[in-house]
């Protein structure tokens, strides 16, 4: 898989290194939001892989003003164009002449709405749909609530111009607004292939079934042993297995959209390998042993570092972006000061691989190799001092 950036979004790009004679099929793969997306990360990772692995090529991306993309506030019409925009980018510049739409959660509506802008679209795959954005938002504002029964971070009313929390991750109110105008049930009937995961037997899944003819309907059997913390939950693999064989059987369809005059599966040709925002830039890296491990390096972008780095340690439940895209923030303040940062995913959790041990409680001893890979990294690029910070378990790891 190779990250890549592309107008200020952040992507991975996962294809097999073989694949002559497949035929040239893609999948942009929509992200959910918030808390749900630390929750499916790693599995939307998984996923991507096991279409790469079936001869499919898959793009994940990170919305602009979240993970590891620009800062622009995010809107359900930025993340609707982000995905436009992947789609776009992925026949561009990989050869496919299929393009497939897949989405989890708030991702799913996304890549609805996505779909149905773009032409010669082949598929559309729905995992644990948001169908009504008010229902979704009664449900996300309960749990905020729960989360915020101290009365330190009390929920603001709908109507407020306050930021809304939702476990560290601050919404806009414009954005809520967006969310409750949402219904699939509005949307017109797609004229292709459509794949409806929902997270539970509902009205609004047998309503959208009814609105909707090319359905086809298959329970998400392990969808609430995925949205778990990350270091407990349970890979679907056996729901993400028929979604990948689902969008396989997919017919060749017509496309308005002719594929680039590209070689297929070559290397692509139009991608950024760094983010420059402002008076930062920042570059993914892997390291460690055999690679496995990823982080962002951020730096000042145009004057000289100061020669002590800091190293940026996820709590358990997180990864690399930190809790409520935290570390993002305090990389890039970082290098506003000259300062450079490795925030980086402890193997096993966020884009690092698993290695041999795919779960590493919160305190697990493994962890001490990663963070001294982190450390020997900085050091190889001249970094001789380096300051370990760490939220919680990241604190302990640190230590």
């Amino acid at each position: 898989m190779t990250p890549l950036y592309f107008d200020g979004r952040f992507c991975w790009l996962h294809r097999h290194v073989d694949m002559t004679g497949k035929p040239p099929m893609g999948v942009v793969l929509c992200p959910a939001f918030g808390q749900e997306e630390i929750c499916t990360h790693s599995g939307m990772l998984a996923l991507a892989e096991m279409f790469a692995k079936a001869g499919i090529i898959a793009l994940r991306f990170d919305y602009r003003g979240t993970g590891d993309s620009n800062d622009e506030p995010p809107s359900i019409l930025s993340m609707t164009e982000d995905a436009v925009a992947a789609g776009e980018w992925l026949r561009a510049h990989t050869g496919i002449n299929h393009l497939v739409f897949v989405g989890v959660r708030l991702g799913a509506a996304i890549a609805a709405k996505a779909a149905a802008e773009m032409s010669g679209i082949a598929g559309l795959a729905l995992l644990a749909p948001v169908i009504s954005g008010s229902a979704y938002l009664r449900e996300v504002r309960a749990a905020a609530s729960v989360a915020s029964l101290s009365g330190l971070d009390p929920v603001p009313p709908i109507d407020s111009n306050k930021l809304f929390n939702t476990t560290g991750f601050h919404w806009p109110m414009d954005l809520l607004r967006e969310v409750a105008t949402l219904d699939l049930a509005h949307m017109s009937a797609p004229d292709y292939p459509t794949l409806l995961l929902p997270q539970r037997a509902e009205r609004r899944s047998t309503e959208l079934c009814k609105l909707w003819e090319q359905v086809t309907v298959r329970p998400f059997e392990a969808y609430l042993d995925w949205m778990k913390d990350p270091t407990t939950h349970e890979t679907p693999f056996a729901d993400f297995a028929a979604v990948v064989t689902w969008t396989a059987g997919l017919a060749p369809v017509s496309s308005d959209t002719p594929a680039a005059n590209v070689t297929p599966f070559d290397r692509p040709s139009s991608f950024d390998e760094h983010l420059d925002i402002g008076l930062v830039r920042e570059k993914p890296v892997r390291f460690g042993p055999d690679n496995q491990l990823f982080g962002i390096f951020a730096q000042p972008a145009s004057v000289p570092p100061a020669r002590i780095a800091a190293l940026l340690l996820h709590e358990g439940s997180s990864h690399h972006i930190g809790n409520g895209r935290a570390y993002v923030a305090l990389a890039r303040k970082l290098a506003e000061a000259g300062i450079v940062s490795l925030r980086m995913d402890i193997s096993g959790m966020g884009d690092s691989l698993a290695g041999s041990n795919s779960r590493h409680p919160y305190y697990d001893p493994e962890r001490i190799a990663d963070v001294r890979a982190g450390l020997d990294w900085l050091e190889s690029k001249g970094f001789e001092r380096a300051v370990s910070f760490g939220l919680c378990s990241g604190a302990y790891s640190a230590y």
